[in-house]
This record gives structure tokens, sequence and C-alpha cells, in this order.
């Protein structure tokens, strides 16, 4: 059973599809029940063993730091108006090394049962959370054949979807993952999810242990409705 101590969370982006709400603030930044994203994960995190923490960021860089304060680490995206999460994850290479870590997005929110058994259902290799059940056209879905993971994107037919990936992985074999991130980048894949790496790794035959979320509550914040609803949901 692998022993998870490190993290890293990606928060780089502009979160231009927030509007006004972000105008002043990243992303990460919005509260929920008087607390930041990202500060949330952060606490979860820690209260779950994960000692070191790296946070990747661009826009407003300076005030994540502010907030989040000296006790995390932090890498500095300076391409973030352009390319999109997988090359911010990038970024990570140097500070995992070989060490197994876990993966988030910084605009996700979720219960601490979502994380706690994410955890501790990983045995050994890579993993996904995984919210199996019907999804939207935002969702960035997950396809499998004969239930093994083949694809994950928001592009998949709805009814080729069998859940929607949370934007939480742990990945046991970093080198695996930079090698893949890094020759997908080489081929000019700036502007793409993290998820093409993803699905290219799994072509080639790498398997993902998918955890299902057994509805626990999570969202991703992406528009307004969204950061509307998780006030409602996360009290």
């Amino acid at each position: 059973m692998i022993r998870f101590r490190l993290a890293v969370i990606v928060a780089a982006g502009l979160s231009t599809r927030l509007g006004s709400q972000a105008s002043d603030r990243p992303k990460g930044l919005l509260e929920v029940s008087g607390e930041a994203l990202l500060a949330r994960s952060v606490r979860l995190l820690n209260r779950n063993g994960i000692e070191k923490i790296l946070v990747v960021v661009g826009d407003k860089r300076p005030m994540i730091e502010k907030a989040l304060g000296n006790r995390l680490q932090y890498a500095f995206n300076p391409f973030f108006a352009g390319p999109n999460n997988m090359a911010s994850l990038w970024f990570a290479k140097t500070w995992a090394g070989d060490k197994p870590f876990l993966y988030l997005h910084g605009d996700i929110i979720y219960s601490e049962n979502l994380l706690s058994s994410f955890i501790a259902g990983i045995k050994n290799g890579d993993a996904l959370s995984v919210d199996f059940g019907p999804t939207d056209a935002e969702a960035m879905k997950v396809r499998l054949a004969n239930n093994r993971f083949i694809e994950s994107s928001k592009d998949i037919p709805a009814d080729k979807s069998a859940g929607e990936w949370v934007g939480l992985a742990a990945f046991s074999d970093p080198q695996k993952l930079f090698a893949k991130i890094e020759s997908l980048l080489e081929k000019n894949h700036l502007k793409d999810y993290d998820t093409l790496a993803l699905t290219e790794m799994a072509a080639e035959g790498h398997d993902f242990l998918l955890i299902p979320t057994n509805g626990e509550p999570w969202m991703d914040i992406d528009f307004k409705k969204d950061l509307d609803r998780a006030r409602e949901l996360f009290l």
C-alpha cells in the first residue's frame, strides 16, 4: 500500500468564466462558508496525512501566496494566460521527483469523506476519483471499455460516459506522468487539459484504478451558478 505525503494543486488559471465573481481575486480564493477553496483543500489534505503541498500559481500569484502563507510551497507558471492545466502540472516535475503524490484541481470543493475514502482506496498504482452516473456537457467525462479507463474528455458523448472525473487523482510513478506531459507539450498541446495525458497513458496500456465518490458531495466551480450551488451544499 502506497503512503501519500505530497500533494500538488494547480491554481494558475484566469477564471474568465466566473466573470465579476473572480474579478478581484483568483478562483481558488473564492469563499464557501467563509473559507477559500484552496484553504479548504489544504486543511483537508493536512488532516489526512498530506504533509507537503505544492500549489502551482499564475494569475494573481501574490494574492494566493499571501492568503495561504509560507507553510506551503509554490511553483510559478509564467505562461498561465495561454496554456491549460496540463502545462501547469508540468511545473511540479522537479518538486515531486519520483515521489508519489495526490493531484487536485484548485477549483473543486468536496467532502472530507470523499478525500479520505479516495486515499484509503489506493492500494498501488495510479487512481482517479470518479463520480459514476449521468453527466452534463461541461463535465470532464470518463469512458470505459471492459470496465477499464480509456478516456476522459468533455467531448465524450453523454451516452458513452460512465461518469465524471472529480479533478482528484493519485500518481505512484510521477516519472511516467511527466514524461507523457513533456511529450505532449513538445507537440504543442499547450492548451489541452491534463486529461489528454491520462487518455494517452491509458492508450499505451497504463491502468488507472477508478475510485467512486459513493454519493459524497463535491463540485467543480466554473460558473457563478456553480459557486452559488456550492454555497448551498457546503454550509
